[in-house]
């Protein structure tokens, strides 16, 4: 099969590429009054100005073409329609069913999988009232006054970015807590300051078997167990959410509270499902309904809207113009928000278990780019930190400036307009620059760097998951033109796989010396003894 760089539309592309160093971002605003127009899309109450980027109207028409040359449509179709897009693992990817409000029927296996849906979600309704109502207690019969999630990677990095960015949701006293670190420092301290009483732990492992999840989960039982008279009642303390139902038995979950995952969802994109359970409870169930509601707003947006006005195609097909033709692979990603603080490491997750892949569908190895190393930080910090390598050094990223426009909480009216006027003046800054007037090289900015600015009324449940959504469907659109699975993981297995054979030479001498001598890992451990 003929690799996708012998398309029209990519060689086109290539083309291009050599012309773009003569383009200057300010002279195509002077040339084209309509250009900002052209090149901002509103929806889902977000506000997507990419007109900031090394783009042209040339540009723009190749990079659809090549959309249509690799059949984006059909393949948006088969992500919605439950089709086992992703190959290696023989299944669906149909994160978009967990907030399919429209409970239209979506078969998978011949077996409409909505019902599994719309259950979990009343069994987690019926869990966020009884922790409300204080019905659900630990095992002395109090009421929970803290939770704890315990997981690791998708099970743990959405819940915590979301129940952080909606903490001004939040629907009740019970504080929430976020334990993923295997070095057992983190979960140590953070049971110091908890009464094992009123703890209640949220385990969540697609498998029930991660390493890292299930040690620390091991940790909290014997913690429980060890403060308690009532041993026999510990299993009160504990929320199990996995596809793997006989292992959180086994770990001694109770069946009421047992939620389930789905082979058909990854768990990147897990924060959706039950997986959400601890955002749930955070900010309420139905705040985590008004999330889904704006995440299934975006997937309408997708599914329906013409290419030239779809967000995630935009923004998706700009990516590939800056990592294939421009070899730019990094993109920061800068929120105005400290709501939105830990963003920038959910998205890296996202984008770079998604998309960081070398060999395509057809089992070829790509000869082209794939993937982009995230980065970033929230807005003030990044001024003040890496922005100065942005502005004047050698090497530049192209920027996603998120930008609530308001704040969620009452502050001093000297605030007020500081984080928007920040984020446009740095955006202005990279794309003009600015000569020194004093003929100071050093105090030049050479300008002409791309930048687009993601706008939205507030932090809420609704444009949050809207704008999740945005990311996730960006991220799918690249995978479709690179030919890449964007729902597998292989990458992290091996790594895993050897941490569970090496564990028994760090516990026992005699289980090292099988390693052959002139191992380097068994030199290290040697090192270590």
């Amino acid at each position: 099969m003929q690799s996708i760089t012998h398309l029209a539309a990519w060689q086109a592309l290539e083309y291009q590429s050599k012309m773009v160093k003569n383009l200057d971002l300010a002279n195509l605003f002077e040339t084209d009054p309509k250009r900002f127009n052209k090149n901002c899309i509103e929806t889902c109450e977000l506000v997507i100005d990419y007109s900031r980027n090394l783009i042209t109207d040339e540009i723009k028409i190749q990079l659809l073409n090549l959309a249509e040359s690799r059949q984006l449509n059909t393949a948006i179709e088969r992500l919605f329609s439950g089709d086992k897009i992703n190959l290696t693992e023989h299944r669906a990817a149909l994160h978009t069913a967990l907030r399919n409000t429209t409970k239209n029927p979506l078969i998978v296996d011949g077996e409409d999988i909505m019902p599994q849906v719309n259950a979990a979600l009343d069994k987690m309704s019926y869990l966020c009232d009884e922790l409300q109502s204080q019905r659900l207690v630990g095992y002395s019969g109090k009421p929970f006054t803290d939770i704890v999630n315990i997981g690791v990677g998708g099970s743990h990095l959405g819940p915590e970015m979301i129940t952080n960015a909606l903490k001004h949701f939040k629907s009740t006293t019970i504080k929430s807590h976020f334990a993923s670190s295997a070095d057992g420092e983190e979960l140590t301290q953070l049971l110091e300051s908890l009464n094992p009483e009123t703890t209640l732990f949220v385990v969540v492992s697609k498998s029930f078997n991660t390493l890292e999840t299930i040690t620390n989960a091991e940790s909290a039982k014997d913690w429980i167990l060890e403060n308690s008279d009532y041993s026999y009642d510990w299993q009160h303390n504990f929320i199990g959410v996995s596809a793997n139902k006989d292992l959180m038995s086994e770990f001694g979950i109770l069946e009421d509270n047992q939620l389930p995952m789905w082979n058909w969802v990854g768990g990147r994109f897990s924060l959706w499902s039950p997986v959400g359970i601890s955002i749930a409870m955070a900010i309420g169930m139905d705040n985590f309904k008004e999330l889904l509601q704006g995440a299934h707003e975006m997937d309408h947006h997708f599914r329906t809207e013409k290419f030239e006005r779809n967000a995630p195609v935009m923004l998706g097909l700009i990516d590939i113009w800056y990592i294939n033709f421009m070899k730019i692979n990094n993109l920061a990603i800068v929120p105005y928000s400290n709501s939105l603080k830990t963003f920038p490491s959910f998205l890296q997750q996202l984008f770079m278990e998604s998309l960081g892949k070398s060999v395509t569908n057809q089992n070829l190895s790509a000869d082209y780019e794939t993937g982009a190393i995230i980065w970033g930080e929230v807005g003030p910090n990044a001024q003040h930190a890496f922005f100065q390598l942005l502005h004047q050094g050698k090497q530049w990223s192209p920027i996603d400036f998120i930008v609530p426009l308001q704040p969620n909480v009452k502050t001093p009216e000297r605030h007020k307009h500081l984080s928007l006027a920040s984020a446009i003046a740095q955006s202005q800054a990279l794309m003009e620059g600015q000569k020194s007037p004093y003929s100071e090289p050093y105090r030049s900015y050479p300008g002409n760097r791309p930048s687009t600015i993601i706008a939205f009324p507030k932090v809420t449940p609704r444009a949050l998951g809207s704008l999740i959504a945005l990311y996730e469907h960006r991220a799918f659109v690249q995978s479709v033109i690179w030919d890449i699975n964007a729902f597998d993981q292989w990458g992290v297995e091996l790594g895993k796989a050897i941490a569970q054979e090496l564990l028994p030479a760090l516990k026992d001498k005699n289980e090292l010396l099988r390693l052959d001598k002139t191992d380097p890992t068994r030199q290290l451990i040697e090192k270590f003894s």
